[in-house]
């Protein structure tokens, strides 16, 4: 029986203003299970990603190219394996990769943004290491790209039910002065009981009160090989998140409404996003390591998901769940040379009074970037 296996991922390039692709001086080398490819011509660095040139790229690994001008796609026969490689000008948005086994081995298509230079056709090699099932590592410590048998990453899904745990998840808060006063703040954190009108179980409880009219209240927790991160991937990562609040839609606050002016925040980031002290205008102030942008504005590390506003009741007292996802726009994350990244969650806030949320379920997925 034919299988046969699609993958569809929206990619978003930038291209060099007032330039074509120039060739890299300084090109990292490229290593295939620890013996080095030698190319005919250097890789081309282009936009944050190494092309190498397909020709020279599939021959070297012991292929054949043909160039079908008709179709304006070049051909490479490998061992089992024909590959059908398009030219998709730089700037695509939509990149196809598929695999299909047929009577006489793997067909693939690797539609991937790609681009002419000097009469040869360049790929990024990334995607040509996935048409052959191999996995791409990068060393910043010799800048060397290194290319390995065995399938690319997997896909990962993590479910968090916080009935049964914090399961690693820690409470922390930024964008507050170094020295606030514990009183005024009164922020709190931790695995407790769920309000009652939830029924019994346990939630992940955070607390304060937005005296800085900044306030950041997240959980966060780091994932690792043993939960699946293979090392060096690029991840798209996808939220859906459940907690418990008793802020009403439509109601009036301080500095804006306590339910649609505290925004909800889901973000990923190599380094752990931790507090750190920083100087604002002359005053030690509280912020987060990485970028998760300013209230209702998106950071590189975190984008706004929606905010804490309840779906039914317009009572201050009545807590209630809400589920709110990134299924639309993932994020983005790289994992470093050992298999690890950061996740947090957390709330923005325009409301200059206190807000108290109950997380009651995080799941995420981590899908490999194969561009």
């Amino acid at each position: 029986m034919k299988r046969f296996a699609a993958l569809v991922l929206a990619l978003c390039f930038l291209v060099v203003a007032g330039g074509g692709p120039a060739l890299a001086v300084d090109a990292p080398e490229i290593r295939v299970e620890d013996r080095r490819l030698v190319l005919p011509v250097s890789p081309v660095l282009q936009d944050g990603q190494l092309f190498v040139p397909v020709r020279g790229y599939f021959e070297a690994r012991g292929g054949t190219v043909s160039w079908d001008p008709e179709t304006r796609s070049a051909w490479v026969q490998m061992p089992g394996r024909l590959i059908r490689i398009p030219q998709v000008p730089l700037g695509s948005t939509t990149d196809l990769l598929q695999r299909e086994e047929g009577p006489d081995g793997e067909h693939v298509i690797l539609g991937v943004a790609t681009f002419l230079q000097e009469g040869r056709l360049f790929v990024p090699v990334r995607a040509a290491a996935w048409a052959l099932q191999e996995q791409v590592h990068w060393d910043p410590v010799s800048r060397t790209v290194l290319i390995r048998s065995g399938k690319e990453a997997a896909v990962v899904t993590k479910e968090f039910r916080f009935a049964l745990g914090d399961h690693g998840w820690t409470g922390d808060f930024t964008d507050l002065p170094a020295d606030y006063e514990e009183d005024l703040y009164r922020l709190e954190s931790g695995l407790v009981d769920r309000p009652s009108e939830l029924g019994p179980g346990k939630a992940m409880m955070i607390g304060g009160s937005n005296a800085s009219d900044d306030l950041f209240m997240y959980l966060r927790k780091q994932l690792t090989a043993a939960d699946g991160i293979e090392p060096d991937t690029a991840y798209e990562v996808r939220f859906q998140v459940s907690f418990a609040t008793n802020a009403p839609a439509g109601a009036v606050g301080i500095g804006g409404p306590p339910g649609e002016a505290v925004w909800v925040k889901v973000g990923a980031s190599t380094e752990e996003p931790v507090p750190v002290v920083r100087e604002e205008m002359g005053i030690p102030y509280i912020v987060l390591s990485v970028d998760k942008g300013s209230q209702n504005d998106d950071g590189e590390n975190a984008l706004r998901i929606g905010d804490v506003a309840k779906p039914e009741n317009d009572d201050f007292v009545t807590y209630e769940i809400k589920t709110l996802d990134n299924s639309d726009q993932p994020l983005r994350v790289v994992s470093d040379n050992q298999g690890r990244l950061w996740l947090f969650v957390g709330t923005d806030s325009g409301f200059e009074g206190r807000t108290v949320l109950y997380y009651t379920d995080i799941a995420v997925q981590l899908r490999p970037v194969i561009n």
